[in-house]
């Protein structure tokens, strides 16, 4: 019988997947004892009966609608905590865990102590072109022994979430919906006097969005739908709020003209 991680967990948050989204956390079941899928959209007719939704094993949140990736990931943390789970490898529907090489780094946190300071542990992502490369294995230069090196920001796709750090400041800001989330979680832990750590011996194939773009009189400007450009705006003045404006110390008037001149720049 394959060893499983019982002290690592895994969450994955769901939005309109598809087949192929869903059987790789079917398979992702033969390593992991805990699995935890958050369902921020309904699934499609065909897909009601996935043998992921029939698996007693696999536990279901959220309710078919969608709250965004900051409070699925609490949700996430909180039911770690509640069982005692150490660990939770987030991982997008999309991003794909290495199976070719032995999941070392995460085997390594399954029976040893992590840094004191590490609130968050990533793995390496490549690119999904590298799926069908033979050569990966050249790119790791992993070496014999489990290595830990600090870094300054990482994307949560891919992160190990020590639970009981994050338990400590409150995880993750649920202001934040889709975009921000990493940048915020990155300064939180900041400012709390932790630190995010990258281990060797691990990785996921994760592809970033794409931003469409279009060009008026010159200008390239992002491309989104409206409900998109709100979800963007809405994220973006409530982490130029939190982050930046209140650390100047400036007249209110000039604050605000400032904000919103700074808010409109990343929007568009």
């Amino acid at each position: 019988m394959k060893r499983k991680l019982c002290n690592v967990a895994l969450g994955v948050t769901i939005y309109f997947p598809n087949r192929d989204y869903l059987d790789n956390i079917v398979r992702y079941a033969e390593l992991f004892e805990n699995i935890f899928i958050y369902l921020n959209s309904p699934i499609k007719r065909e897909l009601i009966n996935h043998e992921i939704f029939l698996n007693k094993k696999v536990v279901k949140m959220g309710n078919n609608e969608n709250h965004g990736l900051s409070k699925s990931y609490n949700s996430f943390i909180n039911r770690c905590f509640s069982e005692r789970i150490k660990y939770l490898l987030i991982l997008d529907q999309d991003s794909i865990l290495s199976e070719k090489y032995e999941h070392l780094g995460l085997f390594f946190l399954e029976e040893n102590i992590p840094p004191h300071d590490a609130a968050l542990i990533t793995l390496d992502k490549f690119p999904k072109k590298y799926l069908k490369k033979r050569g990966i294995k050249k790119f790791l230069n992993y070496g014999k022994n489990i290595s830990f090196s600090k870094i300054n920001f990482t994307i949560n796709s891919g992160s190990i979430i020590i639970v009981d750090k994050f338990k400590i400041f409150g995880g993750y800001d649920e202001d934040f919906f889709v975009d921000k989330v990493d940048t915020d979680i990155c300064k939180s832990i900041k400012l709390n006097r932790l630190f995010i750590y990258k281990i060797s011996h691990g990785f996921i194939y994760h592809d970033v969005g794409d931003t469409k773009i279009i060009k008026i009189l010159n200008l390239k400007l992002n491309y989104h739908n409206p409900s998109r450009i709100y979800s963007i705006a809405h994220s973006r003045i409530i982490f130029n709020e939190k982050w930046i404006l209140r650390s100047l110390h400036i007249k209110l008037p000039i604050k605000l003209i400032l904000f919103f001149f700074i808010s409109s720049l990343q929007i568009f």
